[in-house]
């Protein structure tokens, strides 16, 4: 198989990745292993209003850029090289504030910020997954399932456009 039908077939295996919500990310022989997702074991449903729930927690709880900075070069070298670092964002797939697991490589995703069904789309997930789980609406584990395991599908089943009125969510706003 020539240089190009390999990487005709890989570009075609990552964009179905891409638009099933599947995050990958470059292992460092540059292979593209599906990113499963992973959860702080701190984290649980019995904790969750003096964890997740409290304000600033993410924050608290985010890797240092020294650490997710180095981490973004090697994907992006390996991912999208020539491409410009601000047009991805270094992704939790389980998100910080719904107990992602902070420096796990495997919670950690280039993700875009335009086309269809990017950063700022899941940024609106979370925000609703979070409400929806702070409020006790929705199991902790049920809202980390859904992202990590498609969260394309957990965006159309619960960033409705219902719910992101009734949690004032507006994209590109600052929480």
């Amino acid at each position: 198989m020539g240089k190009t039908t390999v990487a005709a077939t890989f570009l075609g295996i990552l964009a179905m990745c891409s638009s099933a919500g599947i995050a990958r990310i470059a292992a460092p022989d540059g292979t593209l292993p599906v990113i499963r997702g992973s959860t702080d074991p701190i984290v649980s449903q019995a904790n969750i209003d003096k964890t997740i729930c409290v304000p600033g927690y993410a924050r608290s709880v985010r890797p240092l850029y020294s650490l997710t900075g180095s981490i973004k070069r090697r994907l992006m070298k390996a991912q999208h090289p020539g491409e410009r670092f601000s047009e991805y964002e270094l992704d939790h797939l389980v998100p910080l504030s719904l107990g992602g697991a902070p420096a796990d490589d495997g919670n950690l995703w280039l993700e875009p910020w335009t086309g269809s069904m990017n950063a700022g789309d899941k940024d609106a997930l979370e925000y609703v997954l979070w409400q929806l789980v702070c409020s006790h609406e929705l199991p902790l584990h049920t809202a980390q399932n859904a992202i990590a395991s498609n969260w394309v599908a957990a965006y159309q089943h619960y960033a409705t456009s219902e719910n992101l009125a009734r949690f004032d969510f507006r994209h590109g706003s600052a929480r």
